[in-house]
């Protein structure tokens, strides 16, 4: 079974025994209709079978409907979208080619609520130009209508077949690895959490060893700049002392008597 994308299964206009569909009846249907109150059942020529191996048996179930304005030949009109869910005949139909237009049975006054509601939906070889032909006969010779004896209530109409452009939305195989994946996944959020509180742990970790290895290098560049001027005053220094010394030895000392003239005679004279 795949569910199928919206695809139009009906417009504002005639139906196959001279009624007009109104344009209220689309909006209706589209409002009001609930699988949980009735479901609308999709099957071939609006033929309903009644053995589960007969051809004319179920062909889909309509999931829901909503109403949206199309423009036809410059004509603006309501027009009915339904998503339905495709067994497997339907697919294969699909698949082949046949089956590509749509009719759907209306009900003008379902359950007595004076409101128009989908009830049933065929898929038919039978083209609009041909449907156009038999409601012409059908408003001619209404008691010769070839479908009156397909209706679930007599009041009931169909509308005229319309194309339809089906297309299914991509599903994933209920397969045994899906199933697995299923049952890992509760383990692997967990595992998940775990691993995410640790990694709260380690960021913090790494925040404090960041901010301790700012601070140390802080403590650092300030130690070097301190060597740095200590460095500079201590040569400052050492030149001074340098050209202390310079200046110093160029200078005479006025307090110190010159040394004697060496004759090679020492003599030594006393008083007395």
């Amino acid at each position: 079974m795949k569910k199928s994308k919206f695809f139009r299964v009906a417009v504002a206009g005639s139906t196959t025994d001279g009624r007009v569909i109104e344009a209220t009846w689309i909006q209706q249907m589209a409002d009001s209709y609930d699988p949980n109150t009735y479901t609308a059942l999709g099957n071939l020529e609006h033929y309903r079978g009644f053995s589960p191996s007969s051809e004319f048996g179920t062909y889909a179930k309509v999931t829901a409907l909503k109403a949206e304005e199309v423009e036809i030949n410059g004509t603006k009109k309501l027009a009915l979208f339904a998503q339905v869910d495709a067994f497997d005949q339907l697919l294969a139909l699909h698949n082949a080619g046949q089956k590509l237009f749509t009719s759907i049975e209306v009900n003008p006054n379902f359950a007595d609520t004076g409101k128009a509601y989908l009830v049933g939906l065929a898929f038919t070889d039978t083209p609009a130009s041909l449907g156009t032909q038999i409601m012409e006969f059908a408003a001619k010779q209404p008691e010769a209508n070839p479908f009156v004896g397909r209706k679930q209530d007599v009041d009931n109409l169909f509308t005229a077949a319309e194309e339809a452009s089906i297309e299914f939305e991509e599903s994933e195989s209920p397969g045994l690895f899906k199933k697995f994946m299923d049952l890992l996944k509760p383990k692997l959020e967990e595992k998940d959490n775990k691993d995410n509180g640790k990694f709260t742990e380690i960021n913090q970790c790494l925040e404090e060893v960041a901010k301790t290895f700012n601070d140390t290098q802080t403590k650092l560049q300030k130690v070097e700049t301190e060597f740095s001027e200590l460095k500079t005053k201590n040569s400052k220094l050492e030149q001074d002392f340098t050209d202390l010394k310079a200046k110093l030895e160029g200078e005479e000392n006025p307090g110190t008597p010159p040394a004697p003239e060496n004759t090679g005679n020492f003599s030594e004279q006393i008083e007395c």
